[in-house]
């Protein structure tokens, strides 16, 4: 339905009233169908602004007969499709190491979208995650997330807010979440945060003033008290929860992340900035995203520092995720019950007792030889023999670069020789 409303004598503003819900989607192809909605809605825009013209009946004749029945065309295909794209007629091209699928509608309308289909949740809702509050604070999150304690994220770009609570829930794999999961909800909803569950939510303001207000909520200021974690994702702010044993167990883990070192994700995260920093890189638009996906080398680093983050939380459960049954050697029968249970004990001696060796083992004297040996190893790594031979080293990168652009400069050269050589022959 189309409303005119008028504004002045010349002013109009159409409104489209027409709401498209798209359910029981597979995450992986989320992407062709948000193209395909944007194809949709464009194809839509320009029929009410044909309608418009009033003063070309002749084009507005023609143009809007056909822009209509291509747009009715579209709406039937989207609206019989169900969660598997074999309904759509799909062309696969490939150019180069580049695949893209020409999806057509059976309309005239068609669709390019790169191949595999851009993971929208995985990939960009990671990459905006990790730009906007940094790795290392992701993973205090995650933390807060397995001690089931709530995490709030606003912003003012719906696409931000719903693309980034999607990608946090999706990190918490191997496990699942349970609770109250909302990626959108409107500011009149905010008193469900008083919920005495826990909940991973999402909050759009429509601008910068109506965030500071809701981040300065009563309701907000509260539920940070009592567990509750906030994401402002317009200024990359993380207020944690003022949670006293929450904050504390988190803050103590902030050097101990599963095995990985911190330095690691410090450097994986500056590899992912400088990606992010460059201006065509599709990580910064979540249109050119869906049409084009990442490159290979920025889908690589993602996937890289999210198996890291598996392993993290994959630690937290033992040896559970090495096999698919690894869980019944924590079970017992209850003899009271006749059920078999879970023992946490189970799992949680074997690493109390490591704990305990740990201790033990940085007491002796085969621990202190072994920090005096790393000392020493720094002493020589920031000393002057080590400064001459790192530079050394780059002056010889900087030669080697020298000479191969003086020697790509001189197979042009001999290129331009060769072509000229040929067309005087001819």
């Amino acid at each position: 339905m189309t409303k005119k409303i008028m504004n002045d004598a010349n002013t109009y503003f159409l409104t489209v009233e027409k709401c498209y819900i798209m359910v029981g989607l597979k995450p992986e192809e989320k992407s062709l169908y948000f193209i395909a909605l944007q194809k949709l809605v464009d194809g839509l825009r320009e029929e009410r602004l044909i309608q418009s013209m009033s003063n070309l009946p002749n084009l507005r004749a023609s143009r809007v007969g056909e822009n209509s029945n291509t747009i009715q065309k579209m709406e039937e295909k989207l609206q019989s499709m169900s969660s598997s794209v074999n309904e759509l007629t799909l062309e696969l091209k490939t150019e180069g190491k580049t695949r893209n699928i020409d999806v057509h509608f059976g309309t005239g309308a068609t669709v390019s979208i790169r191949y595999p289909f851009p993971d929208i949740v995985s990939v960009l809702g990671f990459a905006m995650l990790c730009n906007k509050i940094h790795v290392v604070n992701l993973i205090s999150i995650l933390k807060l997330l397995v001690m089931e304690r709530s995490v709030l994220l606003i912003g003012t770009k719906y696409e931000e807010v719903t693309t980034c609570t999607n990608s946090l829930a999706s990190l918490l794999k191997p496990y699942t979440w349970e609770n109250g999961f909302m990626s959108l909800l409107p500011l009149e909803m905010i008193d469900i945060i008083e919920a005495p569950i826990p909940l991973i939510a999402g909050f759009c303001a429509p601008d910068a003033k109506s965030l500071k207000e809701l981040e300065s909520n009563p309701s907000v200021q509260e539920a940070i008290v009592h567990g509750m974690s906030v994401i402002n994702l317009d200024n990359g702010n993380f207020t944690m929860t003022k949670e006293k044993e929450s904050c504390t167990l988190v803050k103590k883990s902030a050097t101990s992340h599963g095995g990985f070192s911190i330095h690691e994700f410090v450097f994986f995260q500056s590899k992912l900035k400088r990606f992010m920093d460059d201006p065509n890189s599709s990580l910064n638009s979540f249109h050119s995203f869906c049409q084009t996906g990442a490159s290979q080398m920025e889908t690589k680093l993602i996937w890289d520092m999210r198996k890291r983050i598996e392993g993290i939380l994959k630690s937290f459960s033992g040896i559970m995720c090495d096999s698919v049954d690894a869980y019944k050697e924590y079970e017992y029968l209850n003899p009271l019950t006749n059920d078999v249970e879970f023992n946490p004990q189970r799992l949680l001696e074997p690493l109390k007792a490591e704990l305990q060796i740990q201790e033990k083992f940085l007491k002796t004297q085969l621990f202190n030889s072994f920090l005096a040996e790393k000392r020493e190893r720094s002493k020589l790594l920031s000393g002057p023999v080590a400064k001459k031979i790192a530079l050394w080293i780059e002056g010889r990168h900087e030669g080697l670069k020298e000479l191969k652009k003086k020697s790509s400069v001189q197979d042009s050269l001999r290129s331009s020789d060769r072509s000229r050589e040929s067309v005087i022959l001819r």
